[in-house]
């Protein structure tokens, strides 16, 4: 674990960026996005996923939203960490697709 909460500079966020996206399963259509806020930040996005690096512990977390925003939305919120991106995927869209299924079933057995 680094005791560094985020990167020294643009160019060292983009560098490992770049290493953190050779990690994805499937890495086509995702771009690495970097942000200055009191230190320099990283994070994996296609469309509305954003998976967030932490150097400090060496984990993504991911965020998804109806409006790409970079924030999760309440619906399907749940704080999961993981050292791989594919993993963290995974999990959040596990969680969205079961909160879907579960608004389905309630319109379902309204429709009846």
């Amino acid at each position: 674990m680094s005791d560094k909460m985020h990167f020294d500079s643009r160019a060292e966020a983009l560098k490992v960026g770049k290493q953190k996206k050779a990690l994805l399963a499937n890495p086509k259509g995702w771009r690495v996005n970097v942000w200055e806020n009191l230190g320099w930040h990283l994070s994996l996005i296609k469309g509305n996923l954003h998976l967030h690096y932490s150097p400090y512990n060496d984990s993504f977390m991911a965020f998804l939203s109806e409006n790409a925003y970079g924030g999760d939305s309440m619906f399907w919120h749940e704080t999961f960490y993981n050292k791989d991106p594919n993993k963290v995927i995974a999990h959040k869209i596990k969680v969205a697709q079961e909160f879907i299924d579960t608004c389905q079933a309630i319109v379902d057995a309204i429709k009846k």
